[in-house]
């Protein structure tokens, strides 16, 4: 019962996962990011993010990249060791002479969860497809984006 609960619940977790937006991130003319995130919609002059309460007009945009930077992957990948390893090592009987327990967990999911996690985590950034969307400000560009863009995320 327990493993048909489990594998429930990971099937229910990537279908949701699954009807996501593509996370964007979204860089003026000079190349400094101007916002980023999933609540876009996308005009045929701008793109408006909804919770940020902001639009954006193509001739301000230089380009547009898709999917998270390294640096969130290595975030995550390390937060997710440390959890990880923290569990395992708290489920198992792990003692030590030095410390209690509780200690010793989290010593040891610090120390070894976190490298092995942003390993992990940057082996992650090199295998993803990061699409990047030149427009500088150009319309015609735009709406090449925004066709080819379109027709990808659906």
């Amino acid at each position: 019962m327990k493993t048909f609960t489990l594998l429930l619940f990971t099937l229910l977790t990537i279908n949701i996962y699954s009807q996501k937006k593509e996370f964007i991130r979204v860089y003026n003319i000079e190349g400094r990011k101007i916002i980023h995130g999933r609540d876009y919609e996308i005009t045929d002059t701008t793109i408006e993010f909804k919770n940020k309460h902001t639009i954006i007009p193509y001739t301000e945009i230089g380009f547009i990249r898709t999917k998270h930077s390294f640096g969130h992957n290595i975030g995550v990948g390390s937060i997710l060791g440390i959890a990880a390893l923290g569990i395992f090592s708290f489920a198992s009987n792990v003692q030590s002479d030095l410390f209690d327990k509780g200690t010793t967990v989290v010593l040891f999911s610090t120390l070894v969860g976190a490298p092995s996690g942003a390993f992990v985590g940057a082996i992650y950034n090199g295998l993803k497809k990061t699409r990047r969307f030149n427009i500088n400000g150009d319309f015609e560009k735009w709406q090449k984006f925004n066709a080819s863009f379109l027709k990808k995320s659906k």
